[in-house]
C-alpha cells in the first residue's frame, strides 16, 4: 500500500467526519429525548395540579350539599310530626288548635314556609294564612283539577309515603317545593282509600293530607349558597334531575333561576343530593367563575425545573459522546501511526531487495537497522 493512500484516509479526515454525523444524531437524539422528558414531566406536573385543585374545589362542596339535603328532610319531618297528632286525635284537637301547633312548627323548623291540612284531600287549613288565601279550597284528589296533581296525590295515598313536589314557579312569585305526606287514622276518614291497621290493630282510612310548602330562599335560609362564589370563588346552580321536561336544558336548574343560557357552567363538578324516600334527585353543580385554571400559580417553577432536567441530561449526554469521539480518535491515530511503520519497513526491505544483496555487508546492517 502507498503511503498517499494513508494520508487520504488520515483520522484527522476520518474523525472529523465520523464526529460529525455522530455528534449531529447525538445532539438529535439526546435533544428529542431531554425534550421529551422535559415536556411529560411538566405535564405530569400540570395534570396532577388541575386534579388537585379540582378536588379540592368538590371538597368545598361537599358541605353545602350535606346542608341542602339536611334542610329537605328536616322540611319533610315537619309533616311526620302534624300526621302523629292526627293519627290519635279523636276530638279534632289538631285542628281546632291547629295555628298554635303549625306556628311552633314553623317557629323550630325555620325552613319552612307554610304548613296545610287537607282533610279529605281539600286544603282548609294553613298557616300562615296571609297571602296564601287563593290555596283555600283546592281539591287535590277530583279528577277535574290538573292530572299531575290528582296522581300525585293518588300515589301518595296508595303508597302510604310522602310526595315531594318540586321545585316550581308560584303564581305570586319565587319558586317553591310542597311535601304531601297522607294521614290514616281509625277515627275518620274516606272508607274507600284503607291504610293499614294502627298500632292497636284497628283498621285506618285516609284522612287527608298533612303539607309543607317551602319557598327556596326559606328552604336555604341556613346554606350560606353565596359564599360558593365570594369565599369559594365557584358559581353553581342546582339541578332536578328528575325533571321531565326536556323542552330547554336550564329548565331543570331551579337555583338561581336560569336566564337566557346564563349561569352556563363549563366541564362542572357534581355532587348528587338525594332522598329515595321522597323520590328526591338534585345535584350541585359548580365551576370557576373565571373557568378552569390553564397553569397552576407555579408554572414557571415547574417549566425551569423541567429546562434544567433537560440541560441535564443534554450535558450528561454530550460529555459522555465527546468522551467516547475522543478514545475513538485516540485508537484510530495509534492504529495510523504503526500502519505507517509497517508501511515504512516494507519499502525499506524492497528498497534492499532491490539494490543491495542481501547478503552483502551493507545489506545485512540495513535489515538489522529496520524495526
Amino acid at each position: 500500500m502507498e503511503l498517499h493512500s494513508f494520508v487520504k484516509h488520515h483520522p484527522a479526515v476520518t474523525i472529523k467526519q465520523t464526529l460529525k454525523s455522530w455528534m449531529g444524531l447525538a445532539l438529535l437524539t439526546t435533544t428529542a429525548i431531554s425534550l421529551a422528558l422535559g415536556s411529560y414531566q411538566l405535564y405530569h406536573f400540570e395534570m396532577s395540579a388541575r386534579e388537585n385543585y379540582r378536588q379540592k374545589q368538590l371538597t368545598n362542596m361537599v358541605p353545602y350539599a350535606a346542608q341542602i339535603e339536611h334542610q329537605i328532610k328536616l322540611a319533610i319531618t315537619s309533616t311526620y310530626s302534624l300526621s302523629v297528632l292526627l293519627q290519635v286525635d279523636q276530638h279534632n284537637t289538631t285542628i281546632d288548635n291547629f295555628e298554635a301547633i303549625a306556628t311552633t312548627l314553623l317557629d323550630n323548623f325555620e325552613c319552612i314556609s307554610n304548613l296545610q291540612l287537607a282533610p279529605n284531600g281539600v286544603v282548609e287549613y294553613i298557616v300562615p294564612l296571609a297571602g296564601n288565601e287563593a290555596a283555600i279550597g283546592h281539591q287535590l284528589l277530583d279528577e277535574s283539577i290538573l292530572y299531575n296533581r290528582r296522581d300525585e296525590s293518588i300515589e301518595s295515598i296508595t303508597s302510604g309515603k310522602v310526595t315531594f313536589v318540586g321545585p316550581f314557579k308560584l303564581l305570586q312569585g319565587g319558586v317553591a317545593v310542597i311535601a304531601r305526606y297522607p294521614v290514616f287514622t281509625s277515627y275518620a276518614g274516606l272508607p274507600e282509600w284503607p291504610g293499614t291497621p294502627d298500632s292497636a290493630g284497628r283498621n285506618t282510612t285516609f284522612w287527608g293530607f298533612a303539607t309543607m310548602l317551602s319557598l327556596l330562599d326559606d328552604l336555604f335560609v341556613n346554606v350560606d349558597l353565596s359564599s360558593l362564589e365570594e369565599a369559594r370563588g365557584l358559581r353553581f346552580h342546582l339541578r332536578n334531575m328528575g325533571y321531565k321536561d326536556g323542552a330547554a336544558a336550564d329548565a331543570a336548574i331551579f337555583f338561581p333561576l336560569a336566564v337566557a343560557g346564563e349561569n352556563r357552567l363549563s366541564d362542572e363538578l357534581t355532587i348528587d343530593i338525594e332522598y329515595p324516600d321522597a323520590n328526591i334527585h338534585w345535584t350541585l353543580q359548580a365551576s370557576p367563575i373565571g373557568g378552569w385554571p390553564v397553569f397552576q400559580p407555579d408554572f414557571w417553577f415547574q417549566a425551569f425545573f423541567a429546562a434544567s432536567l433537560s440541560g441535564a441530561i443534554f450535558l450528561i449526554n454530550v460529555g459522555i459522546l465527546a468522551n467516547r469521539m475522543r478514545n475513538i480518535k485516540l485508537a484510530e491515530e495509534l492504529k495510523y501511526t504503526v500502519n505507517i511503520a509497517k508501511l515504512e519497513r516494507a519499502r525499506t526491505l524492497d528498497f534492499i531487495k532491490s539494490g543491495s544483496h542481501p547478503g552483502s555487508p551493507a545489506g545485512m546492517a540495513l535489515a538489522r537497522d529496520l524495526p
